[in-house]
C-alpha cells in the first residue's frame, strides 16, 4: 500500500514537471518569436540541405532561424520564413546567398547588403518583406560546369569530325607538302648565300652613289638659288622697261601734241613777223603815218579806170 502511494506520489510529480517545462517552452518560444522580426527570403534556385531551424546570419553573425520552407503558389518560387532579431538592419538591398558550413553539408542562409540606402524594408508577421536570393558559389560553379560540360562535348565532336581518315589524309600530305617546301628554302637559301656575301660592297656602292647625288643635290641647290638672284635682276630691268614704256607713253599721249601746237604757233608767229618785216622794208615811213591804203582793185568799191592820155 504505501509502495502504491509513494509510486502515485512520483508519477503526479513528474507529471507536474512534464507539464510545467513544455507550458515554460512553449510561453518562452511564443515570446522569443514575437520578438523576432519575420521576413521571407524568395528564391527559384535549388536550396538543398537547407532546413527548417536552420541558422540565418547577416554578414557572418548569427541572427536567427529559418521558421518554414515553402512553394509560392505558382509551384516554382520557393518561400523560405526567417525570423531575426529586431535589431537586425534589413534594407531595401538586402539581398540573401545559400551558404554551406564546412564539411557537414547543413546549409544556413548569409544576408548581406549592397549599402546604397540604409531606409528599412517594412516587414511584418502578416505581410513579411520580401529578401531576394542570388545564386551560390556552388550554383554559379554548377551552371558554368555544365555549360563547360556541353562546350566540351561540341568540342569533341568536332574534333572528332576533324580528325577522320580522310582528314588524316590530307594532315600526312599537308606535313610532307611542307617538308618539301622547307627543303626547297634551304636550297634557296644556299643558292642566295653567294649574293648575300656580295652585298656588303654593293652596300658600300650605294651609300658613295647616295653621297654623290647629296652632292649633287647642293650643287644644284646653290645653281638655283643663284638663277632666282638673276631672275630678279631681269625682275627689276622688266620693271624698270615698264616703267619707260609709261614715261614714253605719256609723253607721246600728252608732251607731244602740245609740243606740235606749239610749232605750229611759233610757224605762224615767224610767217607773220617775216610779212611785218618786209612791209615795214618796202614803207618805212609807216611807221609815222601809219599803212599806206591801196586803191580799190577791180571790183571793190571805189574802183575807177583811168584814161590814158
Amino acid at each position: 500500500m504505501e509502495n502504491r502511494s509513494y509510486a502515485l506520489w512520483v508519477g503526479s510529480f513528474t507529471l507536474l514537471f512534464l507539464v510545467t517545462l513544455v507550458g515554460w517552452a512553449i510561453w518562452f518560444g511564443q515570446n522569443h518569436i514575437r520578438d523576432l522580426s519575420i521576413y521571407l527570403v524568395v528564391t527559384k534556385n535549388s536550396v538543398s540541405g537547407l532546413n527548417q531551424q536552420a541558422l540565418v546570419r547577416y554578414r557572418g553573425v548569427e541572427v536567427g532561424h529559418v521558421q518554414d520552407i515553402r512553394f509560392d503558389r505558382d509551384g516554382r518560387t520557393i518561400l523560405i520564413r526567417i525570423g531575426v532579431r529586431p535589431d537586425t538592419l534589413i534594407t531595401r538591398t538586402t539581398y540573401a546567398k545559400l551558404e554551406y558550413q564546412g564539411l557537414t553539408g547543413l546549409a544556413y542562409i548569409e544576408l548581406n547588403d549592397k549599402g546604397a540606402t540604409r531606409l528599412p524594408l517594412k516587414t511584418s508577421p502578416d505581410n513579411p518583406g520580401r529578401i531576394y536570393m542570388l545564386p551560390s558559389l556552388l550554383q554559379q560553379v554548377g551552371d558554368t560546369g555544365q555549360v563547360l560540360l556541353i562546350n566540351l562535348r561540341q568540342i569533341a565532336d568536332r574534333m572528332n569530325r576533324l580528325l577522320d581518315n580522310d582528314n588524316l589524309q590530307n594532315l600526312s600530305q599537308m606535313l610532307k607538302n611542307l617538308s618539301q617546301a622547307t627543303q626547297q628554302l634551304l636550297n634557296l637559301e644556299q643558292s642566295l648565300a653567294p649574293a648575300v656575301s656580295q652585298l656588303p660592297g654593293t652596300t658600300r656602292q650605294l651609300n658613295q652613289s647616295l653621297k654623290d647625288t647629296d652632292k649633287m643635290v647642293k650643287q644644284f641647290g646653290l645653281l638655283g638659288a643663284e638663277l632666282k638672284q638673276r631672275m630678279s635682276v631681269l625682275d627689276k630691268v622688266g620693271l624698270a622697261g615698264d616703267r619707260a614704256a609709261k614715261a614714253a607713253k605719256t609723253v607721246n599721249d600728252s608732251t607731244l601734241p602740245d609740243l606740235d601746237r606749239l610749232i605750229s604757233r611759233l610757224s605762224r608767229n615767224a610767217t607773220l613777223l617775216e610779212e611785218i618785216l618786209r612791209q615795214q622794208q618796202e614803207y618805212p615811213q609807216q611807221l609815222i603815218f601809219g599803212r599806206p591804203v591801196h586803191p580799190p582793185g577791180p571790183g571793190e568799191p571805189g574802183f575807177q579806170v583811168r584814161e590814158k592820155k
